[in-house]
């Protein structure tokens, strides 16, 4: 399939159950401003196949919850939440995100370049959020063409925790990284005046460096796991 596969838009309490994506070429279950979204025990296999900017499970609204998937041999990114700082948040960003699988297959690792992208993470968290929860997923074996993370909070992303996760093997960038980004709150293109405020990692086991910039005077903590 080349198009997305479940799309899902401004809807109530859809859910994505014990499904089976394989060799689909854009995004697997695309979520946006809906409400209980679950996306639960699925399987994803050999996707992202345009090598485009496009992901397993994109959620972003309210009290979405993301669990139990086995996300094997991806693009660009796994699952990503959350609302960009260009776009209107038209809900409530709530959600959690737990005890996933994301990997590479060997063969797919050793040849991570012919379908990678760059700039991204397994688990990529945007912007603009109120309530989101990333804990207790195994991120291993990942890799791209340039700067992909583990977990990758972007662009000033606020109100999140990240806890009790286990990140090994991300070799060419951060095992999380959430990265100060003043600009955004001056840009005339932003949808919101805040950034990197009221977020905590912390309790992870990862064997890769941390990077965790907060906004000076904000609310910010950080506890890091051995």
């Amino acid at each position: 399939i080349r198009s997305r596969v479940v799309e899902v838009r401004g809807s109530e309490n859809v859910n994505v159950e014990r499904c089976h994506f394989n060799r689909c070429y854009n995004y697997g279950v695309n979520s946006a401003y809906s409400f209980n979204t679950r996306v639960a025990a699925c399987k994803f296999e050999d996707m992202s196949l345009s090598s485009t900017n496009s992901f397993c499970i994109r959620c972003s609204g309210k009290d979405y919850y993301v669990a139990d998937n086995e996300l094997r041999n991806f693009g660009s990114c796994g699952i990503a939440v959350g609302t960009w700082w260009k776009a209107d948040k038209r809900t409530e960003e709530t959600g959690i995100v737990e005890n996933n699988e994301l990997y590479y297959t060997p063969s797919y690792m050793a040849d991570w370049l012919s379908h990678s992208t760059m700039d991204t993470g397994a688990i990529y968290i945007y912007t603009q959020n109120d309530d989101v929860t990333v804990r207790h997923n195994f991120i291993h074996d990942y890799n791209g063409a340039c700067d992909n993370n583990g977990i990758y909070c972007d662009d000033g992303a606020y109100n999140f925790q990240i806890y009790g996760n286990l990140i090994v093997n991300t070799p060419n960038s951060y095992s999380i990284d959430s990265r100060y980004t003043p600009n955004i709150e001056k840009s005339q293109e932003s949808k919101t005046a805040i950034v990197n405020v009221n977020n905590r990692i912390f309790d992870n086991v990862v064997d890769g460096p941390i990077r965790f910039e907060g906004r000076e005077g904000s609310d910010n903590g950080c506890r890091l796991g051995t």
